[in-house]
């Protein structure tokens, strides 16, 4: 759904002036295949379009994958890679979504400022991915050029269903000046780009597609900008919209986040770096304090040395969403921060964390959310151990206060897809323990596993006695 800013009465009343927008959404079907073009299903339902940008990763737009202030939980999307035509089930790949990131800083300083989100994907797509055109290469979008935007939008400004058939637009870039006479304080030069002129624009539907442009040496099509929002479709002096993801501030956020070399067209073969995505993460969090006098949320999460770049946080309390980045120390192989959060999100204590490590090119990404709260839980426990008969063990200790389950999961990479097994113990009188045996076919999976098996033990938190949560991490069994 490409965001508008017109209510349907404007759009009626604006639509018998305008000529039909020949666009994406009505212009001409798509005259070659773009196999790294996905549309985005929630819930099994047609939502937006997006972008496979490396094997395992696709970009879209972050209005695409929110609810509300929050991104929907990734087990509810579904992608389909490489298709002309929606219904045809014959075509492309399908995949699901393992982790949704959106950009901390989506909706600031303008309402629809860092509009982009990456979404992990439980299997590594064959289809070859879309390169983001780098920032040195500024020339081959400058306004005035002719670029492609395409995508299963609406045909028409009030049109509420996606079309069957990909549709295609070329459509001119815009002056930043331009666009800010436009949208005025709604338009922000360093995250957003417009193109299109009358009767040519993307539409409803559209959004988290790709604008495009070609590559000044491989002559493949490159991605500019995702499709963000608008005033109506195609009409006069309101060009389209796009997140600016081929200048510096969204590219860098982007290749912080994605190997980038393993793009098409982008110094590497399609596939290197999500080969090399086999080492665990090892995210754990030992302490995760709201501290109500001072303000501020204390977080130490061990990580494994190989990691790199910076984690998303979120601290969902009080009704409210309070997102920020924080570095990882690869050096002393943990995140340590301490964030001054808002007054409300203070006096309430408590509230739930969510740590997102996004991956890079030699680890795999990984998410752990729990309750942050003043009290420690004191968890403790053994190296958890699995039998080649598939029994899983592990026991342990945590403060008497707590009450509820401790977690105890294994995860592991098996024909290139990252797969996750959790069983709960009950805690008993300040103990727990958890001795079951695998389904036979995880057992399987595990023999012929890639890398090693890596456990998260981890309990949540409890809010009665204001008990955050902890996790740990251990190497359960060494690479095959």
């Amino acid at each position: 759904m490409r965001r508008s800013l017109l209510s349907a009465p404007v759009l009626l009343a604006l639509l018998v002036a305008a000529p039909a927008a020949q666009a994406v959404n009505g212009g001409r079907a798509a005259t070659q295949d773009f196999p790294a073009m996905t549309a985005l299903e929630l819930d099994g339902s047609f939502r937006c379009g997006a972008t496979l940008i490396h094997p395992e990763v696709v970009l879209t737009a972050a209005h695409c994958v929110l609810e509300g202030d929050d991104p929907v939980a990734a087990q509810r999307l579904t992608f389909l890679i490489g298709r002309r035509l929606l219904d045809d089930d014959s075509a492309g790949e399908v995949r699901r979504g393992a982790q949704v990131t959106v950009h901390e800083s989506y909706g600031k300083p303008a309402p629809n400022s860092n509009d982009v989100a990456l979404v992990r994907l439980t299997q590594r797509s064959g289809q070859e991915p879309m390169g983001i055109l780098p920032p040195d290469q500024r020339a081959r979008w400058s306004p005035g050029t002719e670029v492609k935007v395409i995508g299963w939008g609406a045909r028409l400004p009030i049109g509420l269903l996606a079309t069957n058939q990909l549709q295609e637009a070329h459509v001119p870039v815009v002056s930043d000046p331009g666009c800010a006479n436009a949208y005025g304080s709604d338009f922000d030069a360093r995250t957003m780009v417009c193109a299109g002129r009358t009767g040519r624009d993307a539409c409803q539907g559209d959004s988290g597609g790709p604008l495009m442009t070609l590559d000044a040496d491989t002559r493949r099509p490159r991605q500019i900008g995702v499709v963000s929002f608008g005033f109506g479709c195609g009409f006069p002096g309101a060009p389209g919209v796009y997140a600016r993801v081929a200048d510096t501030p969204l590219h860098s956020w982007i290749a912080a986040r994605v190997p980038l070399g393993a793009q098409a067209g982008g110094g590497g073969d399609g596939a290197s770096a999500s080969g090399n995505l086999i080492h665990p993460a090892k995210l754990a969090i030992a302490r995760a304090r709201i501290d109500r006098s001072d303000r501020e949320l204390d977080v130490l999460a061990p990580i494994t040395g190989r990691a790199s770049g910076e984690v998303t946080v979120a601290l969902r309390a009080a009704g409210r969403t309070h997102r920020f980045t924080a570095p990882v120390d690869s050096a002393n192989r943990r995140i340590r921060f301490t964030e001054r959060i808002p007054a409300e999100q203070a006096r309430k204590g408590s509230g739930i964390l969510t740590i997102s490590y996004p991956g890079d090119g030699d680890t795999r990404p990984q998410e752990l959310r729990l309750r942050a709260a003043p009290r420690g839980a004191r968890l403790d426990l053994d190296r958890p151990t699995l039998s080649s008969g598939g029994r899983l063990r592990a026991k342990g200790t945590i403060t008497s206060r707590a009450r509820g389950l401790v977690r105890v999961g294994l995860s592991y990479v098996h024909q290139g897809t990252t797969r996750v097994v959790e069983r709960n113990a009950r805690i008993k009188d300040g103990r727990w323990r958890l001795n079951v045996r695998l389904p036979a076919e995880d057992v399987a999976r595990i023999g012929a596993r890639t890398g090693t098996v890596q456990s998260t033990t981890a309990f949540t938190g409890y809010l009665r006695e204001r008990l955050r949560g902890e996790a740990r991490a251990f190497r359960v069994l060494g690479a095959r």
